[in-house]
């Protein structure tokens, strides 16, 4: 924020040294430099719009001399212009007492409003006074809704100010930044014609002769001058700019209500892809897992001295179990939905029935057996009569001579129907 110039250790100071060191400073402050060009083309003349009355209301005698307490060679310079009271007499009156006989010297109209003003140095001012007040009072009187030459002139000087190259000293406002607070539909359909061919053209010149250098902001402003901007764009709609710049002048704070959503959206240009905090996306409790909150890290209890009697456990809970293969069952249908099972894939084996599985596995009858099978079955078809019937004879008794229990009649048929088949692999 601005601070007014104070000096350290004024009362030892002399006159010189005091106006080298508001120089200096004047020198290296941007924003005190471009208060002075706003007192010199907005206060100074008395404008309508910001008289010298107005000016006198808003800043009285009993503050700018306040404010001047520091400098009594300025007072002094003051006092004896208005009242024409003698030098060393002037100079060592108070700062009230002085703004006393100057309001007194107004008020028996041996001087005017207009020489109380003018008689204030505008560096003083700029370096001294109260610059936000008077900021506020230029914001709040300046007719932003008419578009009178003078008022052209008074915005074109201003613009001017804010993008002046100052040397060692940054911009107030880059070229870009200002072009960035003008709306784009009004730059659009205001700027003339004429002018926006003749950026396209300077843009496709460069793009030849130096290609993949940028065009800047500042070269489309040279072509659309300032004071090109003031007499087509309603000196309203360029309020924006006035409105950002008090913020880099340290008149107001640097959050100032009531902007525009563009302005806003353009001062601070976020990276593509970037969310805004009123676009940042919420957690969702549907795509969310279940998170298994039943799993608990068992540690090892800390060994029991002889004396402690251990502690009694009790019966575990059997919920959190149940709760946990429920859980898994409805995560397995639900991969099976997702793979598309058939309906008619058989449900997977429990481990506990594991040894039941290889138990019927190993009954069921392998295909290299039941070849073999077939094959006794057909040299028995083609052997004499006489070697089937012993056969027939020793298939159907055991190792004792007693018979064994006949087959079924579906295995006996199974085997003659099969007994002229060639087997196939």
């Amino acid at each position: 924020m601005y601070e007014p110039l104070r000096h350290a250790d004024a009362e030892t100071k002399s006159d010189d040294q005091l106006t080298k060191e508001a120089a200096d400073c004047l020198a290296g402050d941007k924003a005190r430099q471009f208060a002075v060009t706003l007192l010199r083309i907005a206060f100074e003349p008395g404008h309508p719009w910001l008289t010298f009355d107005m000016q006198r209301l808003a800043y009285p005698a009993i503050e700018r001399f306040g404010d001047l307490d520091e400098r009594k060679d300025v007072r002094q310079t003051v006092v004896t212009e208005l009242t024409g009271m003698l030098k060393n007499m002037a100079r060592k009156r108070a700062a009230e007492n002085q703004a006393e006989l100057v309001d007194a010297a107004l008020e028996a109209e041996d001087r005017t409003v207009t020489h109380f003003v003018q008689a204030f140095p505008h560096e003083v001012t700029a370096l001294y006074g109260r610059l936000p007040k008077l900021w506020k009072l230029f914001m709040e009187n300046f007719p932003w809704g008419m578009d009178a030459k003078s008022l052209v002139d008074v915005i074109t000087t201003l613009l001017e100010a804010l993008v002046q190259d100052r040397g060692d000293l940054l911009q107030i406002m880059t070229h870009l930044r200002m072009r960035m607070l003008i709306d784009e539909h009004d730059w659009q359909t205001l700027i003339p014609v004429e002018k926006r061919m003749e950026v396209a053209l300077a843009k496709n010149r460069q793009e030849i002769e130096a290609s993949g250098t940028p065009f800047t902001a500042q070269q489309e402003m040279e072509i659309v001058t300032l004071r090109v901007i003031a007499e087509n764009i309603p000196l309203e709609k360029l309020k924006p700019i006035f409105s950002m710049a008090e913020m880099f002048l340290g008149f107001v704070p640097p959050t100032p209500p009531g902007l525009p959503k563009f302005v806003m959206d353009n001062l601070i240009p976020l990276p593509v892809g970037t969310q805004t905090p009123d676009e940042t996306p919420q957690a969702s409790t549907e795509d969310t897992a279940p998170s298994d909150t039943t799993a608990t890290a068992t540690t090892d209890p800390a060994p029991a001295s002889p004396n402690e009697t251990p502690p009694q456990t009790e019966p575990a809970d059997t919920t959190t179990s149940a709760t946990s293969d429920d859980t898994s069952a409805e995560i397995s249908i639900e991969a099976d939905e997702l793979i598309d099972v058939p309906s008619d894939r058989p449900p997977p084996a429990d481990a506990s029935t594991a040894d039941e599985a290889k138990v019927e596995e190993s009954s069921v009858p392998k295909v290299d057996d039941h070849l073999d099978n077939l094959f006794d079955m057909e040299n028995k078809a083609t052997a004499p009569e006489s070697d089937r019937l012993a056969d027939q004879k020793s298939h159907n008794s055991d190792a004792s001579g007693k018979p064994k229990p006949q087959e079924s009649r579906r295995e006996t048929r199974r085997g003659s129907g099969t007994s002229s088949a060639t087997p196939k692999k």
